[in-house]
């Protein structure tokens, strides 16, 4: 099989797709051979500090990460390493080993440090106008989820109770007292085993 010369590339992790993009300042000059199968790196996650992998037996790899080079690190017996870089590393940063092997050509592996996903934010419920003396507590969350709510009076004692929302969304949460001047009330649903945003309120009107 012939083979394949490629200009070094890099690749990034963006919400878990991969992106090729030109390497700029790669250590490695000119054209070199991409060889998957000769150098191996463990995939890096954010916050590891220690970067290993697999390449030939005895020989000296080079790890990069970002635009700092200079971490040289020879394999043992069976081809493995370890290179600690010295801190801790970034979401979105890129880790690369190369090394040449015994006909001269470069072999390059690449792994990006995946991005961690956004937060899924879910809304709090609505809650329809409520006053001391009522005995339960109404509104509109997403359809057939899970919504509590939570009551603390002025003496910091508190209830609890939950009921599942129907289909357009509506909810009644029965009370086991009637709701009183100066308490405290928390409210929430529970979407895909998701907490949602609370919706806090007091009553400070009788």
């Amino acid at each position: 099989m012939g083979k394949i010369r490629l200009k070094i590339l890099i690749m990034l992790v963006l919400g878990g797709s991969f992106v090729l993009v030109a390497f700029q300042g790669n250590p490695v000059k000119g054209e070199a051979t991409i060889c998957r199968s000769n150098i191996s790196l463990a995939q890096p996650k954010q916050g590891d500090y220690i970067i290993s992998g697999r390449a030939s037996s005895w020989s000296t790899v080079y790890v990069s990460v970002g635009n700092s080079y200079g971490y040289p690190i020879c394999t043992d017996f069976f081809g493995n390493f370890r290179v600690n870089v010295g801190r801790r590393l970034r979401a979105g940063e890129v880790v690369q080993a190369y090394y040449k092997y015994y006909k001269g050509y470069t072999c390059v592996k690449v792994q990006g440090c995946p991005i961690p996903p956004k937060p899924t934010v879910i809304e709090a419920p609505t809650v329809n106008s409520t006053v001391a003396g009522m005995r339960e507590i109404a509104g509109v969350a997403r359809a057939n989820v899970s919504v509590y709510v939570k009551i603390t009076d002025t003496k910091g004692i508190s209830y609890s109770n939950h009921t599942v929302s129907a289909k357009n969304g509506r909810y009644k949460i029965p009370l086991n007292r009637s709701l009183q001047f100066g308490d405290t009330i928390e409210l929430y649903q529970v979407v895909n085993n998701i907490k949602s945003e609370v919706f806090l309120f007091s009553l400070l009107t009788r």
